[in-house]
């Protein structure tokens, strides 16, 4: 992590300046502003208060929330699997993931979708924090800032009793903790000294409309109406738009520039595949959205049953089964949080720091 803290210094960019903006910061905006459509379309009676239209709900779960996952999966077993020292580490990586989810699913499913909303979140907080010290110097007080932006809306979150977690459409209905209500003032009171003072802080340093500035105050605003907007539909926006556009991007960006700088020519068949897709990003997006269009359509046929029970009659299956599927199911999702972490560890991605350090090298998921 030391190398990650050190490799990039103050005004650096994560893939260029431009782009940076449109990618990083851009998307928190689109995101407010689909937030504003669906609630005034709400609260005009046009739409049902957590319900998207069709399309919509493509846009927003499958082509971003489904297919952002599959990011990490293809830029692990594309490029790193090849790698030594920690190749076997990648390719076992979704065998273990695999055993895990199958005892959780059997034993509870309940228990199985909320610990995988809770390391869905840790996962939201994480990514933010590693892409802000690409571009700043690291220091105690962004560290904290970071975190209390991301905790404080969980923890006053986790203080309301009526509140369920509801993090995958309902498929889990309990909050793991239920903190005191005294912890509600505390929050605030810690965030709005926090806000005070990083925006202070940015003021002095004539910081105010800095890139690292926006990036910090939109992650904050990201996880505010994310974990405390009342409207699930709602909260769904305004955390997935703003962490699935940098993943894509990013990742191809990873992906693309692997190549570009690789000292020689990709050796395996699959390494040879990436970087033909590296070649152009609608081919990329294009495998990425038809893995979500599949990945979502085995869900509603063998899982959800939501529409397609007219179609598919004789698809029910008994709790055994529908446990052994859904952990099966969840691996993608499953394995993307447990990708980002190893690829953003200089233990087991070796040389991160190095190539992060140089100023047009890609940067990792």
């Amino acid at each position: 992590m030391e190398d990650l803290r050190n490799a990039r210094g103050k005004g650096q960019t994560i893939v260029s300046e431009k782009v940076d903006w449109w990618v990083f910061v851009a998307p928190l905006l689109f995101a407010v502003a689909c937030v504003a459509f669906h609630d005034l379309s709400a609260a005009a009676g046009w739409v049902g208060d957590d319900r998207l239209p069709a399309w919509a709900y493509a846009l927003a779960m499958v082509a971003l929330d489904v297919g952002h996952t599959w990011t990490t999966f293809l830029l692990a077993h594309s490029v790193y699997c090849a790698q030594p020292p920690n190749a076997e580490l990648y390719w076992a990586l979704p065998f273990a993931v695999l055993g895990a989810l199958l005892m959780l699913c059997v034993t509870s499913l309940d228990a199985a979708w909320a610990v995988l909303a809770y390391a869905s979140m840790l996962h939201y907080y994480l990514q933010q924090r590693r892409l802000y010290w690409l571009v700043k110097r690291w220091n105690w007080f962004g560290e904290a800032a970071l975190a209390v932006g991301f905790f404080g809306p969980v923890a006053i979150w986790h203080t309301d009793p009526t509140r369920d977690l509801d993090w995958f459409a309902d498929r889990e209905d309990r909050l793991m903790v239920l903190l005191p209500e005294a912890v509600y003032p505390v929050c605030l009171i810690v965030m709005t000294g926090f806000a005070v003072l990083f925006l202070a802080k940015a003021a002095v340093q004539q910081e105010l409309n800095s890139f690292g500035t926006w990036f910090m105050v939109g992650s904050w605003v990201s996880w505010l109406g994310g974990f405390l907007h009342h409207s699930h539909t709602s909260a769904l926006l305004f955390l997935t738009i703003p962490h699935a556009i940098p993943c894509f991007v990013v990742s191809y960006y990873a992906l693309k520039n692997r190549w570009r700088y690789a000292p020689a020519a990709p050796a395996s068949e699959m390494a040879r595949a990436s970087a033909h897709l590296a070649a152009h990003p609608g081919q990329y997006l294009g495998l990425l959205l038809l893995l979500a269009l599949c990945e979502e359509a085995l869900w509603e046929v063998l899982v959800w049953r939501e529409w397609s029970h007219a179609f598919f009659p004789h698809a029910d299956m008994g709790p055994t089964a529908t446990a052994v599927t859904t952990a099966v199911l969840l691996v993608p999702q499953a394995c993307h949080l447990a990708y980002d972490f190893l690829l953003w560890n200089d233990a087991t991605n070796p040389g991160i720091g190095r190539l992060l350090a140089k100023p047009d090298v890609y940067a990792m998921l």
